[in-house]
This record gives C-alpha cells, structure tokens and sequence, in this order.
C-alpha cells in the first residue's frame, strides 16, 4: 500500500534516516514515522545536510489525516517544553513536517528532557506550595501580616 502524504496528498517514498527507513514527501518535505521510528531517528545526531533545510512554516492549525487510517491526527507537543508540535495517530505513528525531527534531535541534544524533568519539578514544588501556603511565594514566604504583628507585640 503506497502512503499518501497527508499535508500535500503526494505519494511517501521510502528514505533512510540513520539506518531507519521512513516515509518521507519529496513535495512538502514531511516524514511519517510509524510508531517507535521517531525515538530511533530522534536519539541519533542530526547530520549536516539535514540541518540546512529550512523548516515548514505553519500558518494557519490544520489538523492531518493519518496517512495509514486517514482519521485525524492529534497535534502535541513533543515532550514537554520542546516547542515542536507534531501530529499523533495514536494507532499507527507521528507525522513530522520539514524541519521538525532536526528541531527534536535539537532539543534531545540540549538535554531538553533533563530540562523538561527540573522544570516539571519547580511546578509541583510551586504547586505544594500554593496548597500549603495559599500563595506561589513559596515555602520562605513572608507570613507576617504586618501592622497586626506588631500591635499584637506592643499589646
């Protein structure tokens, strides 16, 4: 079964990236990745040539057919904090525009994850705080009530 691409409904044909073979549009430049491809093309480096690409730019949200199932496609944001949006069958896989797997690779290599995991944190610290203390200043928050405090003292 020949795949059709879902942004420019041109026939996908089989490419290689780093030894994973992906569908990719010779018209708009996407990539379909069935599932798993994106972690195995993401976890390696992107080569020169590929970074040269200039990405897609999206102007106005359209959500894609898949091009296995032709239902729509979710749009989420690849890990969170990364900035890329990318478009999910939960069923068959991940649809990358041009320029988008560089963008993730980018990001891995930044160590977008470690980042992602210590922002995570921060806010469920923010929130146990806003819980405790009914503020987001935080666990040092200034709790004095001001004037009160100090009639209360002199009193």
């Amino acid at each position: 079964m020949v795949l059709e691409c879902p942004r420019c409904k041109r026939p996908l044909a089989a490419a290689d990236l780093g030894g994973t073979t992906v569908d990719a549009c010779a018209g708009c430049g996407g990539t379909w990745l069935d599932r798993g491809e994106l972690e195995a093309v993401a976890a390696r480096p992107a080569a020169a040539s590929e970074t040269a690409a200039s990405p897609f730019v999206e102007t106005a949200v359209k959500y894609l057919p898949c091009p296995r199932c032709r239902q729509l496609m979710t749009r989420r944001q690849y890990e969170r904090f990364s900035g890329v949006v990318l478009d999910y069958c939960g069923a068959h896989g991940v649809w990358a525009d041009r320029g988008e797997i560089e963008r993730v690779q980018a990001f891995l290599q930044a160590g977008g994850v470690e980042r992602r995991a210590r922002r995570e944190e921060e806010e469920r610290k923010l929130a146990r705080s806003v819980e405790r203390y009914g503020t987001d200043r935080g666990a040092g928050a200034d709790t004095s009530h001001g004037w009160v405090d100090v009639a209360l003292w002199v009193w």
